[in-house]
């Protein structure tokens, strides 16, 4: 490790040192409509940066068969963006502090008859304002897969799809990827030990990334992992106790800290439990209400800041709610934490509020649904004060 990486080290962990001393409290929050697109029925969230740029997707309803689905960039201070290229879909998955998107494209063919439509290659992609879509090129006969995150440094992680482009022909395998415009791309499946269907999911500023794959072609479930590219290292994720749960890892802070769930057993007997590991605290089971209500319920993390606040989404049978978790304040519903003067508050109680990811500065993105058709739409919650933030 450089001299000038290991002062750039210290100095975070002294930043978010006091940082997480001083978060004692839920934040207060105030409901941001991020609006839509034109002709667009609904939106969702995917993901936000440091910087407060927001992307998801849009769908615009077409005929019985395609609706085609576009992506958007949201900041404060443009408003929605839609990203779009001629003939596909757009699916926007990560976005870093200087704006750059990546996510895949895809297209439908329709087919004769009646018979519906059907997939066609997804590819992944990066999108700056500056240059528009790049394509990552991956291996693989038809250059297929997507790209899930980018750090600020630019590096990009996501997957390829390895099969023939017949897809009625060979096995089906997956590859996680590393890529830069700088270094171009990088196979990590010999850096994950040859996993089968090896998925990252989330890339830090430290070159950690979480990640999930299967043990073989025959073992269906999955265990999450986090990757260090720098020394080579495997972290695996354990289900809490280490009893045996598959786990999925969602994302990753710049301390190495990992979100996801595990899960037990299957039908009415399984647990899905929204879980934090952390090499400072352990496991963190975050849902501690299991087995209440007429379903079996369950959680889900999904995004985490270098503050440890996790957001996520949670059910005790219906409906599907938000949760927001800190250390001060274990779980709590976070429709409960809008504040009681925003106008949005208590519609956003009853709109099955599912938050997907949360910045360094509290900022969380969610989707709600709204309307009598219950459809869809993107919010963002700014926190506006806390005891102790």
């Amino acid at each position: 490790m450089n001299f000038s990486l290991m002062l750039q080290r210290a100095a975070f962990v002294g930043v978010c040192s006091v940082a997480w001393s001083a978060q004692a409290a839920a934040p207060v929050y105030r409901v941001v409509d991020l609006g839509t697109l034109p002709g667009a029925t609904q939106c969702s969230t995917a993901a936000i940066s440091d910087a407060g740029h927001v992307v998801g997707r849009c769908t615009r309803l077409a005929d019985e068969y395609f609706n085609p689905e576009t992506s958007y960039i949201w900041h404060a201070d443009t408003g929605m963006q839609e990203l779009a290229t001629p003939g596909f879909d757009i699916d926007a998955r990560g976005v870093n502090s200087d704006g750059a998107v990546v996510g895949y494209k895809y297209n439908w063919v329709r087919i004769p008859n009646g018979g519906g439509k059907s997939y066609q290659a997804g590819r992944p992609f990066l999108w700056t304002a500056a240059q528009g879509f790049v394509d990552i090129p991956v291996p693989g006969e038809c250059g297929e897969g997507a790209a899930q995150a980018i750090n600020d440094a630019g590096q990009v992680v996501g997957y390829a799809e390895m099969m023939n482009c017949d897809r009625r022909k060979a096995p089906h395998e997956r590859h996680a990827f590393l890529w830069s415009a700088s270094e171009g791309l990088v196979d990590l499946n010999t850096g994950l030990h040859k996993k089968i269907d090896a998925t990252p999911t989330d890339i830090n500023n430290r070159n950690q990334v979480a990640a999930f794959y299967r043990l073989d072609e025959t073992f269906i479930r999955y265990f999450a992992t986090r990757a260090d590219l720098e020394t080579g290292h495997q972290l695996p994720l354990p289900g809490p106790q280490g009893d045996g749960h598959a786990t999925i890892a969602y994302a990753v802070n710049d301390w190495g800290d990992v979100v996801g769930y595990s899960q037990k057993g299957t039908g009415p007997a399984e647990l899905t439990r929204a879980v934090l590991w952390s090499e400072t605290l352990g496991v963190i089971n975050l849902h501690t209400n299991q087995g209440q209500g007429r379903r079996t319920t369950f959680s889900i993390a999904r995004g985490i800041n270098n503050q440890r606040e996790i957001v996520g989404t949670i059910t005790q049978g219906l409906p599907l709610g938000g949760f927001y978790w800190s250390a001060g304040t274990g779980t709590v519903h976070i429709a409960d934490l809008i504040d009681p003067a925003d106008p949005l508050r208590d519609a956003m109680r009853n709109a099955q509020p599912q938050p997907y990811a949360i910045n360094h500065s509290g900022q969380v993105v969610l989707s709600a649904m709204r309307g009598a058709m219950l459809t869809p739409h993107a919010y963002m919650l700014t926190p506006v004060g806390a005891a102790g933030r």
